[in-house]
């Protein structure tokens, strides 16, 4: 039988915040890991609406929303919150690309931050002009 003792500590979150963190007695951190799928939607290029909104839900859910509206910026390297942002950030994009076909996903590996990814993925792919479609046209193109 595993004993479930649980105990909790507060790290940093920025340089005037504090973030309470719960973990197990194995010490793995139990408020950011759960078996909850991020979205039944994942980003097909057809899917915008349905996928940003329910990405968005399970954001709002983690507290992590800031890092997509840009409310929450990159600290400098030297901020005592900088590695906070760098872990929390570096979450936020690991959910935006896992919650898109891997086609899609591939496209935004290389951003640095997860409001950077969160825009482009809406500049690409919510129809405003029919990129997603040229897009496709130009990757159906590319492979004759």
């Amino acid at each position: 039988m595993t004993n479930t003792k649980e105990s909790s500590i507060e790290t940093p979150k920025s340089s005037s915040n504090v973030e309470t963190v719960m973990f197990n007695n194995n010490g793995g951190d139990l408020t950011n890991y759960s078996s909850t799928p991020i979205t039944i939607y994942k980003l097909n290029g057809r899917n915008y609406i349905q996928w940003s909104q329910s990405f968005m839900f399970h954001v709002h859910s983690k507290e992590k929303e800031d890092y997509l509206t840009g409310h929450i910026t990159k600290p400098d390297e030297k901020d005592v919150g900088y590695r906070i942002w760098k872990r929390d950030n570096s979450q936020v994009m690991s959910w935006l690309v896992n919650s898109m076909e891997p086609h899609i996903g591939e496209n935004f590996l290389l951003y640095e931050t997860a409001v950077e990814i969160w825009e482009a993925a809406k500049d690409t792919y919510s129809h405003k002009d029919n990129t997603p479609e040229l897009v496709t046209i130009e990757g159906f193109l590319h492979d004759l």
